[in-house]
């Protein structure tokens, strides 16, 4: 009786080995194309992150350009002003 009882479990064991095995082989391919699917979502969250750091960049290049021909333009003014101060008529 006992060694009956063995035989079962030793078939029910068998068994779950085989459906966990058959549903692993079914959820392994949902599984791997789900992960390439994020993958691919991955790449392109980088590009796109990378392309607005690119953008960050660039606009905070042109700002400094900007503040920079500012500068210059109030440093001319004010040469220019001055200049016309201490003009004397003639």
């Amino acid at each position: 009786m006992l060694l009956d009882g063995e035989g079962f479990i030793g078939e029910l064991g068998e068994n779950i080995k085989k459906l966990e095995k058959q549903r692993d082989e079914e959820l392994g391919g949902r599984l791997t194309e789900l992960e390439g699917g994020l993958k691919e979502k991955e790449k392109e969250n980088l590009k796109a992150e990378t392309n607005l750091k690119t953008v960050k960049d660039i606009k905070k290049q042109e700002e400094k350009k900007i503040t920079q021909i500012q500068r210059g333009m109030n440093t001319v003014r004010h040469y220019q002003h001055r200049n016309t101060c201490f003009e004397s008529p003639i």
